[in-house]
């Protein structure tokens, strides 16, 4: 995955969670599983990157209740 498509992945899943809608939420929550699925996991690194530039590091929480070794490694990447 290119970090534009990471980027554009993580700017979808912010905006899903500006609303406080049940649809919304629901909207995340299916999305974020389609991001997990999908290879965005594969390349933690550039993911990591991306998540500290959007400031969305939060997001690693949410991405634990679907993969919590992929949780464990960008939490490291994160910290270093």
């Amino acid at each position: 995955m290119s970090k534009l498509q990471i980027e554009s992945a993580l700017e979808i899943l912010l905006q899903s969670l500006q609303s406080n809608s049940v649809m919304s939420k629901t909207f995340f929550w299916n999305y974020l599983k389609v991001f997990c699925k999908e290879g965005f996991l594969v390349d933690l690194q550039t993911l990591s990157i991306a998540l500290v530039e959007k400031q969305a590091v939060f997001l690693i929480d949410s991405i634990a209740c679907l993969d919590y070794k992929a949780a464990q490694q960008l939490d490291i990447l994160v910290l270093s």
